[in-house]
């Protein structure tokens, strides 16, 4: 009930934050539950798991969830456990398409992989991601301070004691292993 009542609300404020920050859709049919935008990366090296390390200047692919999408389709469903599997499944079901949109993107052979931030980083390894923590307190802290109030509408309650567990940490997969993983060619 209460996801119903704020949903129109987030619909607005996601539109803004969708092209404020020149976010792009990676299947226009909105199948796909990520929205992307080429970044350079400004943080300290990172040494991921297939070899590959990530150094400050190197550009990404930053992905973002389609959050008001997913809060649209996952309402009704009444467990965490089945939100977190629903959400699962969803971005399991669209790396195909990022990994097809990272190949035909004009600064294909520049992008070094894809990077998120999410609080929501369990089960990633599964899906070929690395996870890191945030170094800097300021960007962590300024995350926190957006993605609570997103992941307790979506869970249509606030409990202060689970949300001072919750961490943003950065999701990374190298072009590479999104390829190989998920290209279908």
């Amino acid at each position: 009930m209460f996801q119903t009542m704020i949903l129109p609300l987030w619909g607005v404020i996601d539109y803004i934050y969708y092209q404020f920050n020149r976010l792009q859709l990676v299947d226009r049919g909105q199948e796909n539950i990520f929205r992307v935008r080429v970044t350079t990366y400004r943080g300290k090296p990172i040494y991921m798991d297939d070899g590959e390390v990530i150094q400050p200047g190197d550009l990404l692919l930053k992905i973002h969830l389609y959050n008001y999408q997913l809060m649209k389709q996952m309402c009704h469903l009444d467990s965490d456990i089945r939100r977190a599997l629903y959400v699962y499944q969803a971005v399991e079901q669209s790396l195909p398409g990022l990994a097809q949109f990272v190949f035909s993107h004009p600064r294909a052979n520049e992008l070094k992989g894809v990077l998120g931030v999410t609080l929501l980083n369990r089960g990633i390894k599964k899906l070929g991601f690395s996870s890191f923590d945030i170094e800097s307190d300021w960007y962590r802290t300024w995350k926190k301070t957006y993605m609570i109030p997103m992941y307790c509408i979506c869970h249509g309650q606030f409990k202060l004691s689970q949300t001072r567990k919750l961490e943003p940490k950065y999701v990374i997969m190298s072009k590479e292993r999104l390829f190989e993983r998920y290209l279908k060619q």
